[in-house]
């Protein structure tokens, strides 16, 4: 899904850049037919694009709303610490308890605080949340998916530590989800209207939901213009081709 102003602004964008390329090859070319005894005199292939003609099928979606993107990188350590305060309050666990020197459940021969215990197995489910988030295409289910494996994984490394939470996991899991969703990504408000647009999200939408859109762009090409001032120096202006 994407918004439609968008995806004809990608269309558009897609021309001009379109154009650059074909530029940079006719540079090249010049300098090929500069250094050519006989190309030289040559007028330089240099392609314009007319009239483009486009008719897209789109379906409506959506409109206005927000998006849920996922953050490119975060401070592990930091999320960490709001998700274990996120687990703590579902658990009603206080930060005393926290406190409490226990035997270590991954090394029976030392000992450790239950907060250290608890921030370990956090920190490690969290950036499997965070890789799992960035190649997900279904952010809203990931997330449940992981608040519930951290509830259930906490909830297990308090009763190794000797704690019996006194609230279920799913009030663990809901702190957590938000906490997840707040640090991990980000909501972005949308305006307009938002479309299917691509063949696989078109394959399942019924023939009289579609609309299309009827598309004519027309280059209107600029080059920079450069002249000679009062003052010696040069001027640039864009001026049409």
């Amino acid at each position: 899904m994407i918004s439609l102003e968008e995806y004809i602004g990608g269309l558009v964008r897609s021309m001009a850049e379109a154009r650059a390329s074909a530029d940079a090859y006719s540079a090249e070319l010049a300098m090929q037919y500069h250094d050519h005894d006989v190309l030289k005199h040559f007028a330089i292939p240099r392609m314009r694009i007319g009239n483009v003609e486009m008719e897209i099928p789109v379906a409506l979606a959506e409109q206005g709303g927000s998006t849920i993107t996922v953050k490119d990188t975060v401070d592990y350590a930091d999320v960490t610490n709001h998700v274990v305060d996120a687990v703590c309050t579902g658990f009603n666990v206080s930060n005393e308890t926290l406190d409490l020197t226990v035997d270590n459940p991954d090394n029976p021969d030392t000992s450790t605080t239950i907060r250290k215990a608890l921030n370990n197995n956090v920190y490690a489910n969290v950036v499997n949340a965070h890789d799992e988030l960035r190649t997900s295409t279904d952010i809203e289910s990931t997330l449940n998916e992981k608040a519930v494996q951290i509830s259930v994984n906490s909830y297990n490394v308090l009763r190794d530590c000797g704690i019996q939470p006194t609230l279920e996991e799913g009030a663990a899991t809901t702190s957590v989800k938000a906490k997840l969703k707040e640090n991990l990504t980000t909501e972005n408000s949308t305006s307009g209207l938002s479309v299917l647009a691509t063949a696989q999200e078109l394959s399942g939408v019924d023939s009289n939901a579609i609309f299309r859109i009827k598309l004519n762009i027309k280059e209107d090409g600029v080059q920079w213009a450069f002249s000679r001032n009062d003052q010696g120096g040069v001027d640039s202006t864009l001026t049409p081709e």
